[in-house]
């Protein structure tokens, strides 16, 4: 091991490598120098003060100092970014309930819903007027919403709300200069209801939080006004028939609203707000209970939206 020395002073200075990290307290154990560790503290503060620390994306939770931080607020990286906007387009989209088929020509911007009425539209007619969303169920938007859902990441909903309030700014029927809401400028957003049992398990209703995220970005009020009768089969695994009879009757008006009266959303738009669009099963329940508050309209703005025929 290399060693230094220094006489001219009249003493000799020598340490190792080995030394300057460990040294023998002259009992056989060996103590690290005091002032190390101070200094190694000092140094890192400064250099978190002078270059802090990039924090993770919300999305894939990978730093952004990997990827770069996308533009705009959401706070996800590029390559989410990128991978978001790009997962429309090998797909055709219902301009009713948005709902996306495979598209086999070739790759194209499906920025805007494209194509024919899906199979569900075409039997029945859907019980709202339009249903909008961020992408297709799958990939990063699918494990996302698990994430946001099951484990709990609740920063999920902020960056999905926001692009949810982009996405409806975006298609507002009948927006003008002077009315840039439109149609929609009565409109109250509802989220989708859990049963107590789930929300007590979940700790929080994921609906809802986004709903006050749009209505946070958009100026738009939130109406909690629906409330769910029990906590029946899980929806995942069932097909569209099996999900409208096992959510027939599920919701109803707490209340508070059913006090009001019709007249209060006589001329109310509702825009239903959810986690992801499948069946429309969920959705189309909602709706016939909504009109029994006197609402009109109904649209439906969700994060994702289910690939089908």
């Amino acid at each position: 091991m290399q060693e230094r020395s220094n006489e001219g002073a009249g003493f000799r200075l020598s340490w190792t490598i080995e030394e300057t990290a460990e040294r023998n307290d002259g009992r056989g154990n060996q103590v690290k120098p005091k002032g190390l560790n101070r200094s190694l503290d000092w140094l890192k503060a400064i250099n978190e003060t002078l270059f802090p620390p990039l924090p993770d994306c919300p999305l894939c939770r990978q730093s952004l100092s990997i990827y770069g931080k996308a533009q705009g607020r959401t706070g996800i990286c590029r390559r989410c970014d990128e991978e978001l906007s790009q997962s429309r387009n090998d797909y055709l989209q219902c301009p009713r309930c948005g709902k996306y088929k495979e598209y086999k020509g070739k790759p194209h911007t499906c920025s805007v819903p494209s194509g024919t009425l899906c199979s569900n539209c075409t039997e029945q007619e859907p019980r709202f007027i339009r249903a909008w969303n961020i992408g297709p169920y799958q990939g990063i938007l699918r494990q996302s919403v698990h994430d946001l859902k099951y484990r709990g990441y609740r920063q999920i909903a902020e960056v999905f709300g926001i692009m949810m309030a982009d996405r409806l700014w975006s298609a507002v029927p009948g927006s003008t200069w002077l009315n840039p809401w439109g149609h929609l400028r009565n409109a109250v957003l509802v989220p989708i209801p859990l049963h107590p049992e789930k929300l007590y398990r979940r700790n929080f209703n994921q609906a809802l939080r986004l709903a006050e995220v749009i209505g946070r970005e958009t100026g738009l009020p939130v109406v909690d006004i629906l409330a769910r009768r029990d906590d029946r089969t899980a929806q995942a695994h069932l097909n569209r028939q099996e999900r409208m009879h096992n959510l027939k009757g599920q919701f109803y008006l707490i209340d508070s609203v059913e006090d009001l009266g019709k007249k209060s959303f006589a001329r109310t738009a509702a825009i239903i707000v959810d986690d992801v669009y499948t069946t429309g099963a969920t959705v189309a329940e909602a709706a016939i209970t909504l009109s029994g508050a006197g609402i009109k309209e109904t649209y439906v703005l969700t994060v994702a939206a289910g690939v089908g025929n």
